[in-house]
């Protein structure tokens, strides 16, 4: 249970710092394995 909640608080900072970086820097499209624009 712990660890999955980890992982999401993990994989949310990640998403939210690729978020970032990519409105810093719009080079190519985020990849269409991160169903980040649903």
């Amino acid at each position: 249970r712990r660890a999955m909640r980890l992982q999401n608080i993990t994989a949310k900072r990640c998403t939210e710092a690729s978020h970032k970086e990519n409105a810093k820097t719009p080079k190519e499209p985020v990849s269409p394995d991160e169903p980040s624009n649903s």
